[in-house]
């Protein structure tokens, strides 16, 4: 039984939810661990226990790193706070009741919310089936990758294709056929895209091109309907295989839609360079699920990191009426693309490089980012304990 303390501490709280447990949120977690702040109370919405860190999974598929390599635990992060930890999905967001329901049933009244959920895979209807497998949300890529891999050792001729031919889609074509290769699959790896890497430089797609073509993988420049017989590509190929997977763009998911948030053409919450709401201050967005008007910003995890940070000051800052921090995004990013084996490709506005020491490069700052928050959650769990 409370104490009435205990109770009316907890009346004069507000109450922080955060939905969805991806770069952004974890270093506001992060930064309520280091710094608590006694008139928040918080509760984190998130489906998966573990977070997955997007850029290290091409490593993981094609073996350099175990999957824990590549997760952050949050229960520990959240338990150290104080907050709450819900298995579970929003499906349903009332903003004018500022309530929020839960796939699993929960109804939770909130007095700030910050959305960090990514977004789902865009897939055209000419290629929607079950048979498609949409590389988002990763865990369903995650649990159907052992599986993939055993059928492409056992089935002669396996033939799997990769639909798109964004960052993404190039990364998972590259770490598909190394880890086939090392795994002594017949299997051939093709990667269907009518273009490679459009928002890079001309540099850029030159040696991806070239690597794609030294790994072995087929590109197809073309769009593709998915038929019985396989993929009919629009250029008159049939195209045969035994798997697709589709790395086909985001979408932002439909629940947003019945909000009342103000969200762009493409159902993305609107935010200002705070990543607040647009139409409602009280909430806050960063990540894929957002949108902002700027050229340089779009769905990169770079931004749902350096967003991140942000975020971690505004929501405190927000109830406390203090001023907020804006997040202004750099004329270019750094994109530092795995190719399968330990090499990788640096693409920077014209600037490209390729090697082994892009890879190095790469992993030291893919281990940096994963070391902050493994560390920083072994040292909570060892100071709950010791409580």
């Amino acid at each position: 039984m409370q104490s009435l303390s205990e109770e009316t501490t907890q009346h004069f709280m507000k109450h922080l939810v955060l939905i969805g447990g991806g770069h952004a949120h974890l270093a506001v977690l992060k930064a309520l661990a280091q710094q608590p702040n006694p008139k928040l109370r918080l509760s984190l919405i998130t489906p998966a226990l573990s977070q997955t860190y997007s850029g290290m999974l091409p490593g993981w598929l094609a073996g350099h790193y175990h999957l824990a390599d590549c997760q952050i635990n949050l229960r520990p992060l959240v338990t150290v706070i104080g907050g709450e930890l819900i298995l579970d999905q929003a499906t349903q967001l009332n903003t004018d009741q500022q309530l929020i329901k839960t796939v699993g049933g929960r109804v939770l009244a909130y007095d700030l919310l910050s959305i960090n959920t990514g977004s789902e895979t865009a897939l055209p209807a000419s290629i929607a089936s079950e048979n498609v497998l949409a590389i988002r949300p990763l865990e369903g890529l995650i649990k159907a990758w052992p599986q993939l891999l055993k059928q492409a050792q056992q089935q002669p001729a396996y033939q799997l294709a990769v639909l798109g031919g964004g960052a993404a889609g190039v990364e998972l074509a590259f770490a598909i056929q190394y880890a086939f290769q090392q795994q002594s699959a017949a299997a051939q790896v093709h990667l269907v895209a009518p273009q490679l890497l459009a928002d890079h430089a001309p540099a850029v797609q030159k040696r991806v091109h070239k690597k794609l073509l030294e790994a072995g993988i087929q590109w197809h420049a073309s769009r593709a309907q998915l038929e019985p017989t396989g993929l009919i590509l629009n250029i008159g190929v049939n195209l045969p295989v035994h798997q697709v997977l589709a790395a086909t763009g985001a979408k932002a998911a439909r629940w947003l839609s019945s909000s009342g948030l103000a969200l762009d053409s493409a159902g993305y919450i609107k935010v200002n360079p705070q990543h607040q709401s647009l139409s409602h201050p009280n909430i806050f967005a960063a990540g894929d699920v957002c949108s902002r008007p700027e050229p340089t910003f779009g769905r990169s995890g770079v931004h749902a990191v350096y967003a991140g940070k942000v975020l971690a000051h505004n929501l405190p800052a927000y109830l406390a009426q203090t001023p907020l921090r804006s997040y202004r995004p750099k004329q270019c990013s750094l994109y530092l693309l795995a190719t399968g084996s330990k090499t990788a490709i640096a693409s920077w506005g014209g600037f490209s490089a390729s090697g082994a020491w892009v890879w190095c490069w790469k992993n030291h700052i893919d281990q940096s980012f994963m070391q902050q928050y493994r560390s920083h959650s072994t040292e909570l769990h060892a100071s709950e304990q010791q409580l």
